[in-house]
């Protein structure tokens, strides 16, 4: 049996939540047994395993979380951040992304069913409500995210502007500027319309319409290259996890946090500062040496299926000594 808290944020937790489920094992949504939690952790029983995972942002932990559990599973972790007497417990899992792991039924059926069991404790309906609709109605199964024949001609990079994070920005946009400017490449992409009234200074790469996410994946799976960088508070984001997942020759600027192993430039990424001449270098490289980048697509997607897939992390969980 899984005993599974009933308040989690569905849309960013269902990663997990798809791997917890096929573990054939029956599941059981309760209160009993758990602190009160906030929404931004997923925290379950399972062989007797007390486990909490964390997939925010930011590098710090939930004290809470860290008393309770056996093993406190985390996407973001910083070497220094980490409480040294919660050492044993701390387990870097790598970065994640949201996935619909329920149909249109399950949805509502679960939304309802772990609503009921979390009655008693302090909880936001619409939020509850809202996550689960957008698990299923923005995100795309786990089996959507394999490898496909890139196109050598195309590059694609979609992304968020940022109001706080201006080097984040900066860099999205350098590499945007320089993929539409290589030779013989065609680009599509910028930064999705909706927030440069707030931010100054990107208004000639906003694209002139958003995309659904079924274009957005396809375009990036068509594309030969992508481009990473790290967001709030440096976070490993989604986009990572689903450029390792998609097994793509991906060029990034450094990361920051933990990582279950490290991604190692020229064999799973290719690093850069995140100037323009860095990412055009990076960008020719690529373009050029076909073999370089089928080695750095096969070990992506190998990385991901050893270490970051929701069924490798589970397994990770599950395998974790206990002090």
């Amino acid at each position: 049996m899984i005993h599974i808290y009933p308040i989690s944020n569905c849309f960013y937790y269902s990663y997990y939540l798809e791997a917890l489920t096929k573990l054939g094992k029956p599941i059981k949504y309760s209160v009993d047994g758990f602190p009160h939690f906030h929404q931004h952790c997923l925290a379950f029983i399972i062989d007797d395993k007390k486990v909490y995972i964390s997939a925010g942002d930011g590098p710090g932990f939930n004290e809470i979380g860290l008393e309770w559990c056996d093993i406190y599973a985390k996407v973001n972790i910083q070497n220094d951040s980490i409480p040294a007497e919660y050492n044993f417990k701390v387990l870097p899992v790598g970065p994640s992304f949201g996935i619909q792991y329920l149909s249109g039924f399950q949805t509502l059926l679960n939304s309802w069913v772990t609503f009921v069991k979390s009655s008693n404790r302090q909880i936001s309906p619409r939020d509850h409500f809202a996550n689960y609709y957008r698990q299923w109605r923005y995100r795309l199964p786990i089996q959507y995210f394999k490898p496909r024949k890139v196109d050598t001609s195309y590059i694609f990079h979609a992304s968020t502007l940022w109001t706080k994070e201006k080097l984040t920005n900066v860099h999205r946009a350098n590499f945007s500027e320089v993929a539409s400017k290589t030779q013989d490449i065609r680009f599509e992409g910028g930064f999705s319309p909706g927030k440069e009234h707030l931010v100054e200074g990107f208004d000639h790469l906003i694209m002139k319409e958003k995309l659904t996410f079924s274009n957005y994946l396809e375009k990036t799976k068509r594309s030969f290259v992508v481009f990473n960088t790290p967001t709030v508070q440096g976070c490993l984001g989604w986009k990572l996890g689903e450029y390792l997942a998609l097994g793509k020759a991906i060029i990034s600027t450094p990361l920051e946090n933990m990582l279950p192993s490290p991604l190692v430039h020229g064999e799973h990424i290719h690093y850069v500062g995140g100037s323009k001449e860095s990412i055009k270098k990076a960008i020719n490289i690529i373009q050029e040496d076909k073999t370089y980048r089928e080695s750095l697509e096969q070990h992506a997607r190998k990385y991901y299926k050893k270490y970051i897939s929701p069924e490798s992390v589970i397994t990770r969980i599950l395998n974790h000594p206990l002090n």
